[in-house]
């Protein structure tokens, strides 16, 4: 009922900051992890709420965050 918190490593050289933005555009809401540090700690980070059930409309949203996380990498 409540859902699902997954906290995802991303690669290093991965701007969490900026895939927020970039993931925003594409009406993916995700927390990148420098947020819950006082740091840049967490920088490769990201923080994904799942309060739904896996279908149709999550797998896309997936597999676009997975294309944004390769084109910011790039």
């Amino acid at each position: 009922m409540g859902g699902v918190v997954l906290w995802v490593e991303l690669p290093a050289d991965t701007d969490s900051g900026r895939l927020f933005e970039e993931a925003l555009t594409q009406g993916i809401r995700i927390a990148p992890g420098t947020i819950f540090s006082n740091s840049q700690r967490f920088a490769s980070f990201i923080r994904l709420s799942c309060p739904q059930p896996f279908d149709q409309t999550v797998d896309g949203a997936l597999q676009r965050l997975g294309r944004l996380v390769s084109d910011i990498g790039a």
